[in-house]
């Protein structure tokens, strides 16, 4: 350090040292702010997180409806359809884009289910929830003049809100199956007509 010191000026030095400084001080306050910036949308996330479709009290808020804390505070499905399904492998594709979902799966049923017709967005209600909020349903399948199947159509962070719920939920009770496809999946044609076949018994 001496030989080093004798080669620099007292000035040089300090300019060093002063550089130094104020790149150390730069660097603390870039940490510290990058700390308060990961700390704010930490705090965001968590907020929207409890804002979102899957929190039970904001489900609650959006349908006008008062949230305790029990597990039977939510709808629950009362049929949910697990059946295995065999897809439709022969199932003719459709020219409509998928990202109109509804356009696109009633296309489906008109090109690959003679004799089913299609309902659009008839509303369903039950006197077993009273004031309780619904949804249209968004394609009711038509066989022989009866409707065999409910389609709902929503996005994917949608499936468990009250109106879907409950309007799935008063379809089974009519003796109507209810099933949900979602907008941001793929939906090939052989998945769609081979559920809908499965479900519908068709």
């Amino acid at each position: 350090m001496g030989l080093f010191d004798k080669l620099l000026s007292k000035e040089a030095q300090d300019k060093i040292r002063s550089t130094v400084k104020s790149a150390a001080q730069l660097a603390e306050e870039k940490l510290k702010e990058t700390a308060e910036t990961l700390q704010d949308k930490q705090s965001s996330m968590r907020s929207d997180q409890s804002q979102s479709a899957y929190s039970p009290s904001q489900v609650a808020k959006d349908n006008g409806e008062t949230y305790t804390v029990s597990p039977d505070s939510a709808p629950r499905l009362i049929k949910k359809h697990c059946e295995p399904i065999i897809p439709f492998e022969g199932a003719v594709k459709s020219s409509v884009s998928r990202k109109k979902t509804c356009e696109y799966i009633e296309d489906l049923i008109s090109l690959n289910l003679p004799g089913v017709t299609v309902k659009r967005g008839a509303n369903i209600s039950s006197d077993k929830y009273p004031g309780k909020k619904f949804v249209p349903v968004d394609l009711v399948l038509m066989k022989d003049s009866k409707p065999v199947l409910a389609v709902i159509v929503c996005n994917k962070n949608q499936y468990r809100l009250y109106g879907v719920i409950n309007t799935m939920n008063a379809c089974e009770e009519k003796g109507l199956p209810a099933i949900r496809f979602f907008k941001e999946f793929e939906n090939k044609p052989s998945y769609v007509i081979g559920r809908i076949k499965t479900v519908a018994r068709i």
